[in-house]
């Protein structure tokens, strides 16, 4: 069985978090912390740095990049929704395809 809840959590000084107050203040206060830190740690932006100077990242032509930017048109998702498999999902809403096409316009 899968869980999505956290039941305990450890704390840097070795005590637990348990209820869910003391786990909510242990994530809130991580996430502020992290937030509020202006400059990553040096190691981690040397290696960083390192992994992201050999990669050759391919460019795309301004022509592709203004037709990326251009505004979908109704036709278009209409026509993408049509060729898509109708048990499948094109949002994370999970609604299937077969029931956007039969009440969506048509």
């Amino acid at each position: 069985m899968k869980y999505n809840t956290i039941f305990r959590l450890k704390r840097k000084n070795g005590n637990s978090a348990s209820t869910p107050q003391e786990i909510l203040e242990e994530v809130s206060a991580f996430y502020e912390k992290l937030n509020k830190e202006d400059k990553p740690d040096q190691h981690v932006k040397d290696l960083s740095g390192n992994f992201f100077s050999n990669l050759e990242i391919p460019q795309i032509k301004e022509s592709e990049k203004t037709f990326c930017d251009e505004e979908l048109k109704e036709d278009e998702v209409l026509a993408a929704l049509k060729l898509m498999k109708n048990k499948s999902s094109p949002d994370i809403d999970g609604i299937p395809t077969s029931f956007i096409n039969f009440f969506g316009p048509n």
